[in-house]
């Protein structure tokens, strides 16, 4: 990749200044060209002081150590796969920082740095609390810890061939929405960093600790603890599509799967999936919840006379299974496992693997999951609700539009679309075989393209793409239900996940012009339960076979993260 476009990506990370959320509401350009330029200063750079020592880019002052000093520190960065990259790099970087300022001639300063870091530690407990010193920066806004995440993927590659390689679009795009990604995470950093310079006392909170403390956050305990109130059980229940979807797939097959069967619900909340398979003449009914609705479900389950069918168990279903816990006799197999654990855009809270789990550990060979078929849907959708802001009251608010842009951009909208505003096709994106599919197969990267209702001559303008998905309880010879979280059918509590596109980017097609690219769906890193979303589109359209593109971008999103 040559130097230029290295800046270029470089550059296309937008880190907004602390103050940035006030100032730039002045603003009405959705323009957001402005963005903080870093100085970087060679690990060997002794004058820090001199801002002409620096380069604009992490590469050029790497390339510049090596050529002056024949010093990379890329050769003693932990490994990139490293869980604990970001923790050994800023010790590392310090470290050197420390000992070249510590120097007193510029004299071979790459080889006595080298020799330095080679020096062996024999005291585990001494590089400890080495470790533990280097985590105050010992160069204040070093532009390098700000942005490690450049350091980790130079890190896994050579620079050298790098600067020669000749990138296409695509990488390009690619790459500059990985580091947009990572926005987020560059702005933690920099508040910490900032934090520990200000205030030695501050190391105890910093980015050790800190990053200690988000591996430890208890997203499972948040998770189980929402469904101990009763709303969310309400609104569920009174998601008429929903309920009555499984009702009917479970009581029409009452002969075909459930009459003398071990069934076993997971997720079973107030019980209701149970009781249906236990008017369906299920044998057995395990209903296993985590949260303490579960003592309500066991409640509902006796005052309705089904006590002596569902066993209601409180527990993790992962610990439940390790330990041997499960109400099941030896060599007891499940027959059918019901569960209903669809989220926003199908796969948020990421509850699936568990039910997979639990197939893979319980279900017999014969058996079947159920519902056992899900398909993820993709369609574009105009929106114009942004132009509320020009006139509310008869006031110009329109100088809001850029923040509440920035907003909608940072997190999928969940809300039900009107299937008046759908431009597009609506596009399978992805299903899953619920009785086959991995764990490995949630986290998934897939294309799409999408074309433009629009009759010939007319334009089409997306604001957004708009993702739902289909739910299928067809198992072989059964009487199949389907139901449909999709714009055009019966709004459900699922409603739909909304992904927009940069106000002043959001494309416009031709008639004859496709929007087309891919969707990266995978499970947040700090909290599985949530989502990144990531999706890399064109507009073009094709001619003599081959595609022409006209424009393109990148929308880096999630839910729930």
């Amino acid at each position: 990749m040559g130097q230029e476009n290295l800046e270029n990506l470089c550059y296309d990370v937008n880190v907004p200044s602390d103050d940035d959320d006030d100032e730039d509401d002045d603003d009405n350009s959705y323009d957001d060209g402005d963005c903080e330029i870093f100085h970087f200063f060679p690990i060997c750079c002794r004058d820090t002081s001199n801002i002409s020592s620096s380069f604009p880019t992490i590469v050029e002052a790497i390339d510049f150590d090596r050529q002056n000093n024949s010093f990379d520190i890329l050769e003693f960065m932990p490994s990139s796969s490293d869980e604990e990259f970001f923790e050994k790099a800023i010790v590392c970087v310090n470290k050197c920082r420390n000992f070249i300022l510590g120097l007193k001639t510029d004299q071979n300063v790459g080889s006595k740095l080298s020799a330095y870091l080679q020096a062996p530690v024999n005291d585990k407990s001494s590089k400890e609390d080495d470790d533990d010193r280097f985590f105050k920066p010992t160069l204040s806004d070093d532009a390098v810890l700000m942005c490690l995440d450049e350091l980790q993927h130079l890190n896994s590659k050579n620079v050298a061939s790098l600067e020669n390689e000749t990138p296409d679009k695509d990488t390009i795009l690619s790459l500059n929405m990985q580091l947009s990604a990572l926005k987020e995470q560059l702005i933690l950093a920099k508040s910490c960093i900032t934090s520990l310079t200000d205030d030695t006392n501050m190391v105890q909170v910093g980015y050790k600790a800190q990053d200690k403390a988000l591996k430890n956050i208890d997203n499972d305990g948040y998770y189980f603890d929402s469904y101990s109130h009763h709303s969310i059980h309400e609104t569920m229940l009174r998601d008429f599509v929903r309920t009555s979807s499984y009702e009917q797939a479970i009581l029409s097959n009452s002969d075909t799967l459930f009459k003398g069967k071990n069934v076993l619900d997971i997720g079973c909340g107030t019980g209701v999936l149970s009781i249906f398979a236990a008017k369906a003449g299920a044998k057995k009914v395990i209903a296993i919840d985590n949260s303490d609705i579960v003592t309500q479900a066991q409640n509902i389950v006796s005052a309705n006379g089904y006590g002596d069918i569902i066993i209601c168990v409180k527990g993790k279903l992962e610990d439940l299974i390790a330990n041997n816990k499960m109400p099941l006799i030896d060599g007891e197999k499940i027959d059918v496992i019901v569960s209903e654990w669809m989220g926003y855009a199908l796969f948020f809270e990421t509850m699936l693997p568990s039910v997979l789990l639990a197939r893979d550990k319980l279900m017999s060979p014969s058996g079947t999951m159920y519902p056992n078929g899900a398909t993820l849907f993709l369609e574009g959708a105009k929106d114009a609700s942004l132009e509320y802001w020009d006139s509310v009251h008869g006031i110009d608010m329109s100088s809001m539009k850029k923040r509440v842009g920035k907003e909608l951009c940072s997190e999928a909208t969940v809300a039900t679309v009107n299937k008046d505003m759908i431009v597009t096709n609506r596009l399978e994106l992805i299903g899953f075989n619920l009785n086959t599919c991995k764990d490995k197969d949630l986290d998934f990267t897939v294309p799409f393209e999408l074309k433009p209702n629009s009759q010939e001559g007319e334009t089409t303008k997306i604001d957004k793409v708009v993702l739902s998905f289909d739910i299928a309880f067809d198992a072989p010879n059964t009487n199949p239900v389907h139901f449909s979280t999709g714009c055009q059918s019966e709004a459900t509590h699922w409603q739909q996940a909304s992904l927009w596109f940069e106000p002043s980017t959001a494309p416009t097609l031709s008639n004859d012009e496709i929007l087309r690219g891919n969707l990266s769906l995978t499970r947040n890193v700090k909290n599985p339960r949530a989502l990144d979303i990531n999706l890399i589109w064109e507009v073009g359209s094709n001619s003599k076979g081959d595609f022409v593109r006209r424009c393109d971008g990148w929308i880096v999103s999630k839910v729930g993260a």
